[in-house]
């Protein structure tokens, strides 16, 4: 398996398995002490960006891989 390989396919499920793991998303440590951010309407919101994020990255990345902009 050479270097391409890795980064294209291992890499990504290997990162998508580790996030899939914990129980909390990153952001929930913003609202343990943060009084301002412990309302539900600020959580929800907060878990729609980092969707609408992680969905947009993907959908990047998945468009220039079919384009083949990262084929040598």
């Amino acid at each position: 398996m050479n270097t391409t390989n890795f980064i294209y396919y291992i890499y990504p499920l290997v990162f998508f398995y580790t996030i899939a793991k914990k129980r909390k998303p990153w952001f929930y440590g913003l609202t343990d002490n943060d009084k301002r951010l412990n309302s539900a309407i600020l959580k929800k919101g907060l878990i729609f960006l980092f969707l609408l994020h992680s969905l947009l990255v993907l959908h990047t990345a998945t468009y220039w891989y079919i384009k083949g902009y990262f084929s040598h």
